[in-house]
């Protein structure tokens, strides 16, 4: 687990932004709506921005501190950052692109060569392309790339899938997690987007004008937004048994025959509108993938309620207010999760 201790001032006017978060989390998600000031968190602590007062320290590492003086230089705070928009360098090939990032990090903090982590993302058929070649979740696979060669002490993404693809977003998630998990680098992560938030982060900060107001689990976002115009997006990393049968957690899942392509893991997302729920175990019906759980939580909003299940893996459902109430739910209550086999979305 990692730390996270930021606490800044910034007058951009006429915005203020006045922010105190402390964290423990590997990572830490930044939530809120456009212009709510989570991008200039970020800048400040990368380096692009300096605040006018406070602290800020990762990892027990401070990289700003106002009242000490302490302001590192960006090179030196070692930090990697992926923004909406590729930065990559268009006259570069992908090779090239990623390779800076490793030409520029100091030997001594060299930790991984281009052609691991080339490796790790699964990009070497990539690597003769010009950028202008590549789709936008290509980019962004290589633009990481090149962020994690440089062996950075923490990673900083700000918005990095909002301008991809579905599927390609699906891909991503999966890299991102599996960053996260092997190769434990402490990750602040920008998104307005309440799927992405629940899907990678540990901890989560709510913004709004310029201020966090509320901080934890990530599903109190849950609690700042109006369901209705929630489009919430389950993603699972599933085991491949073979080209139509996946292994979520203590559930089978059915599918359309796919060529997975020796892959023995696979990213899907499920939305939450496309689960239907159940008192009973069904019968007579097409859907292939029926799980049994139950109800460890629930959240209402205007006619919506998201309900979370236990099936093995937690996974939240979006239904009406008046289904809710007339298959009487509450916690602990048994319940049948019904799921199409073509609402289960894959990775490209």
């Amino acid at each position: 687990m990692h730390s996270f201790k930021i606490k800044i001032t910034k007058k951009i006017k006429p915005f203020l932004l006045n922010v105190f978060i402390e964290s423990n989390a590997n990572v830490l998600g930044l939530y809120g709506v456009s212009g709510s000031g989570k991008t200039t968190i970020l800048n400040c602590i990368s380096g692009f921005d300096e605040p006018d007062d406070g602290k800020i320290e990762i990892d027990n590492h401070i990289v700003f501190d106002h009242a000490n003086n302490i302001n590192t230089s960006i090179e030196k705070r070692r930090l990697g950052y992926v923004s909406q928009f590729s930065t990559l360098f268009p006259n570069m090939s992908v090779a090239k692109n990623i390779s800076f990032g490793f030409d520029h990090t100091p030997k001594n903090e060299r930790i991984y060569s281009p052609n691991e982590i080339i490796s790790f993302f699964g990009i070497s058929h990539l690597t003769d392309r010009t950028i202008y070649k590549l789709s936008g979740g290509e980019r962004q696979l290589v633009a990481l790339a090149r962020a994690i060669v440089s062996s950075p002490k923490g990673l900083l993404l700000d918005e990095p899938l909002s301008s991809v693809d579905s599927k390609s977003k699906i891909g991503l998630i999966h890299k991102l997690k599996s960053v996260n998990r092997e190769l434990n680098i402490p990750i602040v992560y920008v998104s307005h987007s309440a799927s992405e938030i629940m899907a990678l982060s540990d901890q989560v900060s709510i913004v709004s004008n310029g201020t966090v107001i509320n901080s934890g689990n990530p599903s109190i976002i849950f609690n700042h937004d109006d369901l209705n115009s929630i489009e919430f997006e389950n993603f699972f990393e599933c085991e491949v048994i073979d080209s139509s049968n996946l292994r979520l957690a203590r559930q089978n899942v059915l599918i359309a025959n796919q060529d997975f392509d020796g892959q023995s893991h696979i990213m899907i997302s499920i939305n939450s509108s496309d689960i239907i729920l159940s008192n009973h175990h069904p019968i007579g019906i097409s859907a292939q993938n029926i799980f049994m759980g139950h109800v460890i939580d629930y959240i209402v909003s205007g006619n919506n309620v998201l309900v979370l299940s236990d099936v093995g893996e937690k996974i939240w459902s979006k239904i009406t207010v008046d289904s809710f109430r007339r298959l009487k739910l509450s916690k602990s209550t048994e319940v049948y999760l019904i799921i199409k086999s073509s609402n289960i979305n894959f990775q490209n």
